[in-house]
């Protein structure tokens, strides 16, 4: 009964204030959109290139490429042999593929830009004559091609680039090293997974065979099996049957995920870099969170008096300030997370207008609402936590008392010590990893950081006096009695000060890092680049149409 009173009085508090409600769900949003929205933007470009990838290689069992990159490719003699060993081994159909990197010029002339999903030429294939059982026709209106200047597009590519059947435009084959070719688009077929910027040219097979090979080899070589093998009992069986350590044996499977690995690596980095920013934005709002909640008990000094007056235990008290910041925190939970699907769905659109990343539905899934709720809660609680216990030793004395003295610098001794300590530990541990070069000596450097920051925490409401002390009369004096008042003010309660101040400081400090870590890295690209490249001139091909 009583717990739910407090509940009640919890709740017609916040209604109370409803400015401060919202001044504290707003540093709570600060943090939570950032890391709701960094999730569902990563996931949503994962699954974009995924549905690309997962639809690659379709009916494929096994497929065979060479193991050296510079080969010319799979042997025609290679594809004879397993030919004729079709029945013992276990294969159904055997394709070669003959493909390669190719640029397409949209209706505008300007070549179609794919946001880093694959753009390749391949060879025709027939449905008659795929892997792959649900092979789809042409749509209507186009046929196969059948001379070296006709092509088929994916529906989604032309969509894109604005072309159609019996539209005329220009492919560029490898790294635009040869000319421009003059192509007809004759037909149009639809690829499952290929709306993420994927773009699929195909030529004629003798066409194909000439463009992207020496007419003696093959890119690739897919296979299907036969009922009753599996891909990987076909796999063991086409190992056996080729020389060893000449030929890389994959099964389909395998060749989807590699795909999808290769993606999946720069999207975590990408992943973290957007966390790191939502880092700094979730541990200044943790500081900002702790000090308003300071302020939020040192203002209901009286009110949380009385409340252990009329029979209130110390905690009931602290459950009662919990409790609002779960409230507080469930709020800015919820809001952080709308945000931040708006954040990551207004990315998404400028990603995909200016460096054309695949599109793809917003993917706001579990991982994304759990952090977001988890970051809105549990950090608004934690910060919540050490003014919540202060609040429950408040005597009910001071019921009767005017106002009360917010801290004291006996209070302040014992973290003085600890973080001048702490902070003489810092500058050693610094100085020795600064002197060496290496792994070891980067992890003392940041452990030093670490324990510098520390050290601040605890020694700053000691040092903001003296300081803000200083910088108040000099910069409070052209202000008159404002400055004055803001500067007494400022001193009057070292910890709130210290915690205000120490939110921007570590803002400023995150942001510094990241800064000196992009500059660091550009000055080692540019001097590696600098020693490694001496000639005076380069002749390279360019993808320009």
């Amino acid at each position: 009964m009583a717990s739910s009173v407090m509940r009640r009085v919890s709740l017609r508090n916040l209604r109370a204030h409803k400015l401060r409600l919202f001044l504290t769900v707003f540093s709570i949003v600060l943090g939570t959109c950032f890391v709701a929205g960094s999730i569902v933007f990563t996931s949503t470009v994962s699954k974009a290139f995924n549905d690309i990838f997962d639809n690659a290689a379709p009916g494929v069992a096994v497929e065979i490429t060479p193991k050296n990159s510079q080969s010319p490719g799979v042997p025609q003699s290679v594809v004879d042999e397993l030919t004729a060993q079709k029945q013992e081994l276990g294969i159904d159909r055997i394709v070669q593929n003959y493909t390669g990197l190719v640029t397409i010029a949209n209706s505008d002339g300007k070549a179609l830009q794919t946001g880093g999903a694959p753009s390749v030429g391949t060879a025709y294939i027939p449905p008659d004559q795929s892997l792959d059982p649900g092979a789809e026709p042409l749509l209507p209106g186009g046929r196969a091609p059948t001379a070296p200047d006709e092509i088929v597009l994916n529906s989604s590519a032309a969509k894109e680039a604005g072309l159609e059947v019996g539209s005329t435009t220009k492919v560029v084959l490898g790294q635009g090293s040869a000319q421009p070719r003059e192509v007809t688009v004759v037909g149009l077929i639809e690829l499952p997974g290929s709306t993420g910027g994927y773009v699929n040219v195909q030529f004629d097979k003798t066409t194909a065979s000439q463009l992207f090979s020496d007419g003696d080899h093959a890119a690739q070589v897919d296979m299907s099996a036969v009922d009753g093998v599996t891909p990987d009992e076909l796999k063991q069986r086409v190992e056996n049957a080729l020389p060893a350590n000449t030929y890389e044996v994959r099964t389909g499977d395998q060749v989807r995920q590699d795909q999808k690995d290769s993606v999946n690596e720069f999207l975590t980095i990408f992943t973290a870099i957007l966390l790191a920013f939502a880092a700094v934005g979730l541990i200044v709002g943790t500081f900002i969170i702790y000090n308003t909640f300071s302020m939020i008990v040192a203002q209901r000094n009286r009110e949380l008096a009385l409340l252990r007056a009329v029979g209130a235990s110390r905690k009931q008290v602290s459950r009662s300030v919990l409790f609002e910041a779960f409230v507080v925190g469930l709020i800015g939970g919820i809001v952080g997370l709308g945000i931040g699907i708006g954040l990551a769905a207004g990315l998404q659109a400028l990603t995909t207008a200016m460096s054309g990343l695949p599109d793809a539905p917003l993917q706001i899934g579990v991982p994304a609402i759990t952090a977001a709720l988890f970051v809105g809660v549990v950090v608004t609680m934690i910060s919540a936590w050490v003014p919540a216990v202060r609040a429950s030793k408040v005597p009910p004395v001071e019921a009767m008392r005017a106002g009360m003295a917010e801290g004291t610098a006996a209070s302040l001794r014992m973290r003085t010590v600890v973080g001048v300590l702490l902070g003489v530990a810092a500058l050693v541990v610094i100085i020795i990893g600064a002197t060496g070069v290496g792994v070891g000596p980067a992890i003392a450097v940041g452990a030093g950081a670490a324990m510098a920051i520390a050290a601040v925490v605890l020694a700053g409401p000691a040092m903001s006096r003296p300081v803000v002390g200083a910088l108040g009369s000099v910069i409070g004096a052209p202000f008159g009695k404002i400055g004055r008042l803001a500067r007494t003010n400022a001193v009057r309660n070292p910890r709130r000060t210290s915690a205000t101040a120490f939110a921007l400081t570590l803002g400023l400090l995150l942001v510094a890092v990241i800064g000196t870590l992009g500059t660091s890295f550009k000055g080692t690209v540019n001097e590696m680049v600098d020693k490694g490249l001496t000639a005076d001139f380069i002749v390279a091909g360019t993808n320009n149409l």
